[in-house]
């Protein structure tokens, strides 16, 4: 059977009420998370976004991201992720942080190409990976990810679940499928509102079997 750890929104470099302390806390939550996971024996890693807390990363973020990313390296546990809200830069720069990281090999990022009229998900080549990939597969599982589309989000769920059966017909049914999101589910935190809506999600409960949520900080 396949293993795999879900975490998400490590806010890395995050000091809050602008406590030192508390960014030590964020990286050593993080680091834990790994080691746990590592001890657990997982096949990989799934990272549902918020990476890091600041959109200007300094050097002492970015080398904490990566020495917790190594661990997983020397443990031969391959991380794949997505970029939202505090990672993504609102005006696309030559090559943002978690670009860097995958062209580098320490994760896989995954995001949807949605610049034509039909949502394409590209393969993830492991010796050319570009700046990023739409989906990988890894033990027979096959993992996709959507980037920060803010309130676009709603709208291309269904182009979404759509590119995904397409890749899943042409390549072969996996074992699995799963989709990375930076979102909520109306209804699943009491007193929380807001979040993508069922008749939303439907398009995407036929072609996914696990969605890997992030964004809301609470376990649901």
């Amino acid at each position: 059977s396949i293993r795999f750890v879900h975490f998400s929104d490590a806010h890395i470099g995050h000091r809050q009420y602008g406590v030192k302390k508390r960014r030590d806390d964020m990286y050593m939550t993080f680091r834990s998370t790994i080691l746990d996971a590592i001890d657990e024996g997982v096949d990989f890693a799934v990272f549902s976004g918020d990476l890091f807390h600041n959109k200007n990363v300094n050097a002492r973020a970015l080398s904490d991201a990566e020495n917790g990313l190594e661990e997983f390296e020397e443990a031969d546990i391959p991380v794949v992720g997505i970029q939202w809200n505090h990672d993504a830069n609102l005006y696309k720069e030559d090559l943002n942080w978690l670009e860097y990281l995958h062209s580098r090999g320490k994760l896989i990022l995954l995001e949807a190409d949605l610049s034509e009229e039909d949502a394409v998900f590209e393969k993830h080549d492991f010796d050319d990976p570009g700046t990023s990939s739409g989906y990988v597969d890894l033990d027979g599982v096959r993992i996709f990810g959507l980037q920060y589309l803010g309130q676009r989000t709603s709208d291309n769920l269904s182009k979404v679940a759509d590119a995904i059966e397409k890749v899943n017909e042409e390549e072969g049914e996996p074992e699995a499928t799963v989709l990375i999101g930076h979102f909520g589910v109306e209804g699943h935190i009491p007193g929380m509102s807001g979040g993508i809506s069922f008749n939303a999600l439907e398009p995407v409960e036929e072609a996914v079997d696990y969605l890997a949520l992030g964004h809301l900080h609470k376990k649901y």
